[in-house]
């Protein structure tokens, strides 16, 4: 059925403002979770640091990233509102920074910094889903590249905000201004997103990419028509056994793997190579920093234009399939 204009109106207008929400919340999400590698250079010459209690700090912050993705896909699910999983999320990671601000030893830096590490996974997971919910698959990839190059906007921006703010007010102010912004956009996510269309009223983001497209609307329908049974028969299988077996995901884990790797490198220990190799101020090393996401930005963004183009020609290939061998190029 076709939708009336109005509809129309309201169903783009609110999925704008979930998308907004969730690129610069997501961005926001980056400013907590970088925040302490950009001050750190300042910390040390501070509080006299060496690498070593640096690192013990940083350490066990993936393990506890990597559970709280885990439980935020869960809780998303449990509570029915990605929404509030993700502002929720942002305000306790915001709070996480302001409470590493005001102290001075190990110890207390190693608990808000882990305690950080517990709530960042309330940002990507959450996201994950509203894509699904408001996005048809047809297009999906162009949109969550969109979205996931917030990654890239909160890693250009934290380096300059955290090390001139450190620089100029000293380490502390640079975790708390991180902080105070993530309280504020936390605030403004939770106002302005909504978990589904459905929720309010409007047609799932796959009925309604097949009302608004005048042409090919009878072969959407059918292939939604098609595709139906095939998921059925697929949730006869346990989710560890569709997990296990399916090569893809643990392509993508595998490549995921690898890339953060180097990422993570980069972003958290290299404006420290750079001071101590070639002699250059803390902010200039920042700065010079965060021109590693610049080319992150324009890799993300075409990266989903190009996996959504291949799906495109090729429907019959397997989205899937299309998207990992893009992933392998890149």
């Amino acid at each position: 059925t076709a939708l009336d204009s109005a509809t129309d109106r309201r169903f783009k207008a609110a999925r704008t403002l979930t998308f907004l929400g969730m690129m610069f919340g997501y961005a926001t999400y980056y400013f907590t979770r970088l925040s302490f590698s950009f001050v750190g250079p300042i910390m040390r010459n501070d509080l006299g640091l060496s690498m070593l209690q640096l690192g013990a700090v940083s350490s066990i912050f993936p393990l506890a990233y990597m559970n709280s993705k885990f439980i935020a896909g869960v809780l998303s699910d449990l509570l029915g509102s990605p929404v509030l999983i993700f502002s929720l999320g942002m305000m306790l990671t915001g709070l996480c920074n302001i409470g590493f601000s005001m102290g001075s030893t190990v110890p207390w830096f190693t608990f808000f910094w882990v305690a950080n590490g517990l709530f960042q996974g309330c940002g990507g997971t959450p996201c994950g889903k509203m894509l699904v919910n408001w996005f048809p698959a047809v297009t999906r990839g162009k949109w969550w590249s969109g979205w996931n190059a917030s990654s890239n906007i909160g890693g250009f921006c934290i380096p300059l905000l955290a090390g001139s703010v450190a620089a100029s007010f000293g380490w502390r102010w640079g975790m708390r201004v991180p902080g105070v912004i993530a309280l504020a956009m936390s605030a403004l996510t939770l106002c302005v997103m909504r978990d589904s269309p459905e929720k309010l009223g409007f047609p799932s983001a796959e009925e309604h990419h097949a009302a608004s497209e005048r042409e090919g609307a009878a072969a959407q329908a059918a292939g939604a028509e098609s595709a139906a049974p095939e998921e059925d028969s697929e949730e006869k299988e346990s989710t560890w056994d569709l997990i296990l077996k399916n090569k893809f995901l643990w392509c993508m884990a595998a490549m995921h793997f690898f890339v953060y790797l180097m990422r993570q490198g980069v972003m958290n220990w290299a404006h420290f190579y750079i001071m101590d190799q070639f002699g250059v101020p803390a902010l200039e090393a920042t700065a010079r920093v965060s021109g590693f996401e610049l080319g992150g930005l324009l890799g993300c963004i075409t990266s989903g234009q190009l996996s959504d183009r291949l799906i495109k020609r090729n429907p019959e290939a397997g989205a899937a399939g299309l998207r990992a061998r893009v992933m392998f190029f890149y």
